[in-house]
């Protein structure tokens, strides 16, 4: 490293300045799509409840309707999840950082990021519906807090829109889920497409424990999340979870191999322990709002 001459070095910062503004743009353009999904959403469902029950087939479409908009949210954090990280994680590549540990610990920071500012994006767009009983569309919430401005309250509300964002939390739960499950062999079917139009054996994938560590930190913060406005999910979690351990124990024996590099195992634990610390800490101010500001009667 100190043998680099200064048109090296330059080089490296020229490349690692153009990553990091590429993953700033990137990350920022997510979280715009993010809030623009939830938006339209909101457009559609409103438009649609305006429709009048003129006949069976319209009432059938609109529950149609309503099943449709309560995944779009899920499936766009999903794919989110999916996609963005295959960006950063090539990008971070791209910057040629000297040391793999320190590649493993930007990677993990970035993603990190990423995936708990999307869900407490999220859980503003849930904010306004809560917090003005679903008269206040997340559109005309940014544009009052743009100008200063922060709407009032209503002081009743007639629906208990505590249920509305719980059952979404759930779909998003069990989504994430799903598709941590799913994924594996989506991946493996496509390797070995790759590797016999190659020509050559399939290998198979290494294990990342990084990510994978990540990925329940982030599936923790979620269900906590969720609690709130659906208690049992504490339960049903806990289940699931047990199940996707011997299942996860399966895929890693079949389909992954050791990683070539990793942590040292002293500076792993305490390193993967601050940020699950970090997440329980923003739950707890979470929990903060939800219990003691939050007061609709008609939840009972």
């Amino acid at each position: 490293v100190s043998n680099r001459k200064f048109k090296q070095k330059l080089i490296l910062f020229v490349r690692r300045i153009f990553s990091f503004v590429v993953i700033v743009v990137t990350v920022l353009v997510t979280w715009f799509l993010l809030i623009l999904l939830s938006i339209s959403k909101q457009q559609i469902s409103t438009w649609t409840s305006t429709w009048e029950e003129s006949s069976t087939f319209v009432a059938i479409f609109q529950q149609i309707a309503t099943v449709l908009l309560s995944l779009v949210v899920p499936l766009g954090i999903v794919a989110i999840n999916f996609f963005i990280p295959k960006i950063i994680v090539g990008l971070t590549a791209f910057e040629k950082w000297d040391y793999p540990e320190y590649i493993l610990r930007m990677i993990f920071m970035r993603l990190y990021s990423l995936k708990i500012m999307t869900i407490i994006i999220l859980l503003f767009t849930y904010w306004q519906v809560l917090e003005y009983c679903g008269t206040m569309t997340t559109a005309n919430l940014l544009i009052s807090l743009f100008n200063g401005e922060l709407p009032t309250r209503p002081t009743t509300c007639n629906t208990c829109y505590e249920n509305v964002v719980g059952q979404e939390l759930v779909i998003l739960v069990f989504m994430d889920f799903l598709s941590e499950r799913i994924a594996p062999w989506g991946k493996k079917l496509m390797w070995i497409v790759i590797w016999k139009l190659k020509k050559q054996k399939y290998r198979k994938e290494e294990f990342d424990v990084p990510l994978k560590v990540l990925s329940l930190i982030y599936h923790q913060f979620l269900i906590w999340s969720t609690v709130p406005y659906f208690p049992l999910i504490s339960i049903v979690a806990s289940a699931v979870m047990f199940i996707a351990f011997h299942y996860d124990k399966i895929i890693v024996t079949k389909m992954n191999r050791k990683p070539t590099t990793s942590f040292s195992l002293k500076q792993a634990g305490s390193f993967f322990m601050l940020f699950y610390v970090l997440t329980f800490v923003i739950t707890l101010l979470y929990y903060y709002y939800s219990f003691a500001i939050l007061e609709h009667q008609v939840c009972g």
